[in-house]
């Protein structure tokens, strides 16, 4: 009986909110030194999860302990309904993708995909073998490739034949280990969105390590921040954007205006000589932080407008389809604030003679976008 192994579409995938991979409790040390505490996360089937933190943070290790090529101290490990917490590599059903794509360089391309089927539980015949690398040469765009060999193919390229060696026995699981930051910036751009089509396309489950925020935010569906050995906050990207769970979060994703106060009232508090509007369910802290993204700052408010005063432009950066504005206000002594503004309301600055001058522009914190943090 002929065999196949492509991915299962998604209208077969079971619901997208069962739980494939679950993450309890993993513990690892090295030495003295504590590379994971008490990590846990759910992984749903068909997901792309991203693991998003500096380097020390603890994202590799994880990615290891789950493949099996680090053993947990404590903790387990399921996938679907089989607990691998001590199993071998080897018995885990994963494929993996590494940064440093790991060809072997004297075999051709079509020996390299063909290698993971050579070593699987599943037993191919020649036949089946040239047609499923044939398959997967096809699905990452290198068809008639076969017979070069790794040292003739572009760092890109080379990448796509690391993926479909992974993808080709039709892992349950996909692990990618910073798989695109040897890549120069356009190529890493383009295989992104390529990964993120193919792993939607199949449901294929996905667990990737990354340094790179725009990246975690460009290809998952959720994003576990990492720092320390702990997760800090797990969610969408416009969640942890949106909302960070702690300064850590806040400042590693995206730029961050940062703004010490303290309290007047429950909705009320003092920044340099400014009294300004919170939200009332934020943190009634007598003191602290207020957080604010640069493209939350209001240029031009209305004269009705919560928290409006006036700042002036004392520098600005294009960043192509936006400027970053660096503003400077009296009522704010030693700060400075970064608003991104868009081309039109740039124009506007331009066209003020004050801009520049001793009064400035009117600007506005929007009270939903202060966030209160310690």
């Amino acid at each position: 009986m002929t065999q196949t192994f492509s991915p299962v579409p998604a209208s077969r995938q079971a619901d997208s909110d069962e739980t494939f991979l679950s993450v309890r409790g993993i513990e690892k040390r090295f030495g003295a030194f504590t590379a994971l505490e008490s990590v846990s996360l759910d992984v749903k089937r068909g997901e792309m999860v991203c693991l998003l933190g500096p380097s020390g943070c603890g994202k590799t290790t994880l990615l290891r302990t789950i493949a099996g090529l680090e053993r947990q101290d404590a903790g387990q490990l399921h996938a679907g309904d089989r607990d691998i917490s001590l199993l071998p590599p080897q018995a885990r059903d994963y494929g993996i993708l590494f940064q440093s794509y790991a060809l072997f360089p004297n075999l051709t391309v079509e020996d390299n995909v063909a290698y993971g089927l050579h070593a699987g539980q599943r037993k191919l015949s020649r036949q089946q073998r040239h047609a499923r690398v044939a398959e997967m040469l096809g699905m990452v765009g290198l068809s008639g490739s076969e017979r070069k060999y790794p040292g003739q193919l572009s760092g890109g390229q080379q990448q796509r034949v690391a993926l479909a060696r992974a993808l080709a026995p039709s892992p349950s699981l996909l692990l990618l280990d910073e798989p695109l930051s040897a890549l120069d910036a356009q190529v890493r751009e383009h295989l992104q969105l390529e990964i993120r089509r193919l792993q939607k396309e199949f449901r294929i489950t996905t667990l990737m390590v990354t340094h790179d925020q725009e990246e975690a935010m460009v290809m998952a569906d959720r994003i576990a921040v990492m720092n320390r050995g702990r997760i800090e906050q797990f969610g969408t990207p416009g969640d942890i954007y949106r909302r960070p769970a702690s300064p850590f979060v806040a400042d590693f994703i995206g730029q961050s205006n940062w703004l010490p106060f303290t309290r007047i009232s429950g909705s009320q508090v003092a920044v340099g000589s400014l009294q300004l509007e919170i939200q009332p369910e934020e943190e009634e802290l007598a003191s602290g932080r207020l957080f604010c993204r640069p493209e939350a700052v209001e240029l031009f408010p209305a004269e009705q407008a919560t928290n409006r005063f006036r700042a002036r432009v004392v520098d600005r950066i294009y960043l192509g389809n936006r400027y970053r504005l660096a503003l400077s206000a009296e009522a704010l002594p030693g700060q400075t604030l970064l608003a991104d503004v868009m081309g039109d309301a740039h124009e506007r600055i331009d066209a003020m003679h004050g801009a520049n001058g001793p009064e400035g522009i009117w600007i506005s914190l929007p009270r939903q976008a202060l966030q209160v943090f310690v």
